[in-house]
């Protein structure tokens, strides 16, 4: 079993206090988080329309899909790693180009303890700064186009959502760690005074076992800044009108529901997730980061479309360039990662 948590399609949640879990489950992760999910890139939303892995290449609107395999394959056989042949015929769809739903990370071996290594001179460092998140009303999930339903549960104030994604990328030793930092604000309900709420968890370290990478990762963030893990899957709650995972369906709802009277034992938690992710094709392209936070707002009884339908997100992308022997070392925040 991998602990490590990292990323690249994040979930939070911002809970009341520190006994918000009081008589619900939290499942373990069922792996390093960072290799765990490591599902998506390059969705669509009414933000970011359009945006598909032609995105992250350094000049998309000059470089064809032939150069862009060529230096993919090249720097693939350099790195000494393999080459995602699913990924090579995503890449070649004129229709999407997308990398969603794919998993080229793999287990770090020697870093099942969710520790990350050293950055050094040749550590390649992706960074998109903090970045302002959007309301979403629309977005393609894994393929499929999902809608959002504005509930009101997030501030909508100027700043309020805000996320930075730094990854880390070390193709020598094969190695991927890095921060997905959250800046999430919701509206003043019984647990939260509307403050806004950051965490940044050690997500641990996954290994760079082919190009494309892709990745993501998502944890749970209570109002003490403590981020636990959550069982869920993909880049959102939902996939089309169908919630996306969530086994344990009425404890997972609690957690994220602020329908009625949130309270730290009762059907509504006044959690959030955030869901991140990263991908890049080769050395000569950039990066694509996406982070986003989801809330729910129907009754944790309610049917799994009705829930569905009721499903807030926001997010924001950005395209970032890699720079060897960059970065910076940001504050973590508590976890109970394992």
């Amino acid at each position: 079993m991998i602990n490590n948590k990292f990323f690249l399609t994040i979930v939070f949640y911002i809970f009341g206090i520190n006994h918000l879990f009081a008589e619900v489950s939290i499942p373990k992760p069922a792996t390093n988080l960072l290799t765990k999910i490591a599902l998506a890139t390059s969705f669509s939303s009414s933000n970011n329309n359009n945006l598909n892995l032609q995105t992250m290449n350094q000049s998309s609107k000059t470089i064809s899909f032939t150069d862009l395999k060529a230096n993919i394959q090249q720097d693939a056989a350099e790195l000494g790693l393999a080459v995602d042949e699913e990924a090579m015929a995503r890449l070649n769809d004129s229709t999407t180009a997308s990398l969603a739903g794919l998993d080229t990370l793999g287990e770090a071996i020697g870093y099942e303890d969710n520790s990350v290594p050293e950055k050094n001179p040749d550590t390649y460092v992706y960074d998109t700064g903090v970045m302002t998140l959007e309301n979403v009303t629309s977005a393609n999930i894994d393929g499929t186009t999902t809608s959002f339903s504005d509930e009101g549960i997030f501030s909508d104030a100027a700043g309020a959502q805000k996320g930075r994604v730094q990854v880390f990328i070390d193709f020598k030793r094969k190695l991927f760690w890095g921060d997905v930092v959250s800046y999430v604000t919701v509206n003043a309900n019984e647990l939260q005074d509307g403050s806004q709420i950051n965490a940044n968890p050690s997500l641990g370290t996954a290994a760079v076992t082919a190009l494309p990478v892709v990745g993501d990762t998502f944890y749970l963030l209570d109002a003490s800044g403590v981020s636990h893990d959550m069982e869920t899957q993909g880049l959102s709650l939902k996939k089309g009108t169908s919630l996306n995972g969530m086994s344990d369906p009425d404890d997972n709802r609690k957690l994220v529901n602020h329908n009625g009277t949130v309270s730290t034992d009762g059907d509504a938690r006044g959690g959030v997730i955030v869901f991140g992710n990263f991908s890049v094709a080769s050395l000569s392209s950039e990066g694509t980061a996406t982070i986003a936070f989801e809330a729910g707002n129907a009754a944790a009884s309610a049917d799994d479309d009705t829930f569905a339908a009721n499903i807030e997100r926001w997010s924001a992308t950005g395209s970032v360039t890699g720079k060897k022997g960059e970065g910076v070392d940001l504050p973590r925040t508590a976890h109970t990662f394992e």
